[in-house]
């Protein structure tokens, strides 16, 4: 199991009790804790589960993206009027990366 703190001891729970078959060897549902970016001020929290599932569901990796926030809204919007949905805007200066000391 994979975490950043003990605040996720709930969700470890939850994910043994629901998903029993898919324990490992410890009895223990494994699974991974992902920091995408977050985001400025309190009101496109929506935006960005939107952004960070459909990521997700193209195979890429949320926590590597860096979003252009300023763009999202109107994005979106386009995005329910056409019927179509596209990936999210970003920022083309720069990506996210994490790297790991040896």
């Amino acid at each position: 199991m994979y975490t950043d703190s003990s605040r996720y001891d709930d969700l470890q729970r939850q994910l043994d009790f629901l998903y029993p078959a898919a324990a490992g060897d410890d009895g223990h549902v494994k699974f991974q804790v992902r920091q995408p970016q977050r985001q400025k001020g309190t009101v496109d929290c929506g935006l960005f589960a939107v952004a960070n599932a459909l990521a997700t569901a193209m195979n890429q990796e949320p926590e590597k993206v860096v979003l252009d926030q300023s763009k999202m809204r109107q994005h979106l919007t386009q995005c329910l009027q056409n019927e179509y949905i596209s990936s999210f805007p970003r920022m083309k200066s720069y990506t996210r990366y994490t790297i790991k000391r040896k």
